[in-house]
């Protein structure tokens, strides 16, 4: 826990202090973004955490096949090997920060379960161990301890000087999460575990900007710097001069790109009301093949309720324009009306259409 308790010998530089007032002004606007998108925020969210979950198989090099990327992100289906039980377990540590930050308190039991629900069905995670001196009388004694209690001296001073209000957060979230990835707390998944427990205390310290873009998308785009970073912050850090500034700086700038892209997605959301969702929904299936499923309308549409489609596509039918083939979970609609009918200067909007969407 060297980091943490050598703060005051660490100077901010001006370029900090200007990129920080340019990244509180936008969390100042957390509360308009939430106020504008409130009615489709569930959706929002949901569409953030599988997007959250693709960029996180990008991070950690996962690949699986399109298909079982799908079922376990979107369909929450059944993971048949270690790669996609994490991810399956991913999904859900992140969905139960971004729903209630709050609810997740900063002790070592809680800290614990979490682990353990991140490598649920992968790794019995443990603390680990480590051989102290201790004196006893004129001798000096060797004993094994655990980590656990590292790991409550680190939460204990972590909150102790958040609450002192003498340190920025973010960098006091910085200087505790390279303190987290040193002290080797777990048997296993220390790296990721610590990145989501950064992750979290952004959350929890009011940044909202995690409910509508991706942190692993932020990293995966910074990639090479962040690996940069990180090397940095673990030169001289055994003698208490750890150079975190980098870090601090990156994380900052990457938090600021994100709150621009939630300043470009709220204007896509503005416009997109201000055509009806049912000629949304009419514009997108003029688009489509000739042949099309409600599914291929829902993926494009994925804040669009079922009965807003149903109606749509009644609509649709009852004017001629499209014409239902088949009953059923395999049936079709054909559309009726050439492209070359359809005005293709009219542009269609969408929000966050695919998990596969990089924004």
């Amino acid at each position: 826990m060297k980091n943490l308790n050598n703060l005051h010998v660490t100077p901010f530089a001006n370029e900090e202090i200007l990129q920080l007032i340019k990244l509180y002004k936008f969390k100042g606007k957390d509360f308009h973004y939430g106020d504008k998108m409130h009615s489709d925020i569930d959706g929002i969210m949901r569409l953030t955490v599988e997007n959250e979950c693709v960029e996180f198989m990008k991070f950690f090099k996962i690949n699986l096949t399109d298909n079982r990327k799908n079922l376990i992100i979107k369909k929450d289906a059944q993971p048949k090997n270690k790669d996609e039980q994490l991810i399956y377990n991913f999904k859900q540590v992140i969905s139960r920060f971004l729903a209630d930050p709050l609810r997740f308190e900063l002790l070592t039991n809680d800290v614990n379960s979490m682990m353990k629900l991140l490598y649920n069905k992968i790794e019995n995670v443990t603390f680990n161990s480590k051989v102290v001196n201790l004196q006893v009388n004129l001798l000096t004694e060797k004993k094994r301890v655990s980590t656990r209690n590292d790991l409550e001296e680190l939460l204990k001073t972590y909150d102790s000087l958040h609450k002192s209000g003498k340190y920025e957060s973010l960098f006091l979230i910085i200087n505790f999460y390279i303190d987290l990835i040193h002290m080797n707390i777990f048997s296993h998944g220390n790296e990721l575990g610590s990145l989501i427990l950064m992750y979290a205390l952004i959350l929890q310290d009011g940044f909202a900007l995690f409910k509508y873009v991706s942190l692993f998308g932020l990293l995966n785009t910074h990639i090479d710097e962040f690996k940069n970073a990180i090397l940095q912050a673990d030169y001289n850090y055994e003698e208490g001069f750890s150079k975190t500034a980098p870090l601090y700086r990156l994380l900052i700038t990457m938090m600021i790109e994100g709150y621009e892209k939630v300043e470009t997605k709220l204007h896509q959301y503005d416009m997109r009301n201000i055509v009806t969702k049912g000629d949304d929904i009419e514009n997108t299936i003029y688009r489509l093949p000739e042949v099309f499923t409600k599914d291929d309308i829902r993926a494009l549409h994925p804040l669009t309720s079922e009965s807003t489609i149903n109606r749509t596509l009644t609509r649709l039918r009852d004017n001629n324009i499209i014409r239902p083939n088949g009953v059923g979970r395999s049936a079709t609609w054909i559309r009726l009306v050439d492209r070359e009918k359809f005005n293709p200067d009219v542009r269609q909007m969408n929000l966050f259409e695919t998990i596969d969407d990089d924004n």
